[in-house]
């Protein structure tokens, strides 16, 4: 679900926007895979994670809720150089390592999708 930030006033406030059908835009991280709408880049050089659009849904998702404004993305780059730092550790076989990475996949975590596209891309 999305934060009281995102869900704020200076965000998505009370913009709820359609398609001429009338079908949500938003991403709902509840009843939608965010992978569907998003890839999760981090780069190693400067230790950010970002959120890049793979469809009108995500584009509309990501400008809406600012999922890529500075204090996100500091936020969310340090749980995430977590996870690849997890991610990296369970490559070489440590197994608390394989664990938390796994853990970190779960739903209701904070930025699941990303732990999973980790999980996916070194296959883990």
């Amino acid at each position: 679900m999305a934060c009281g930030k995102c869900n704020g006033k200076a965000n998505k406030g009370d913009n709820f926007p359609l398609t001429n059908e009338g079908t949500p835009l938003l991403v709902n991280p509840v009843n939608d895979d965010p992978i569907d709408y998003f890839t999760f880049e981090f780069d190693i050089d400067t230790g950010t994670a970002n959120v890049i659009s793979l469809n009108e849904r995500g584009e509309v998702t990501e400008s809406t809720l600012g999922l890529n404004r500075t204090e996100l993305v500091l936020h969310r780059s340090e749980i995430v150089r977590l996870m690849v730092y997890c991610a990296l550790k369970a490559m070489d076989g440590d197994e608390t390592a394989i664990q938390m990475i796994h853990e970190l996949c779960k739903k209701e975590k904070e930025y699941s999708a990303f732990a999973r596209s980790l999980v996916e891309r070194f296959n883990l």
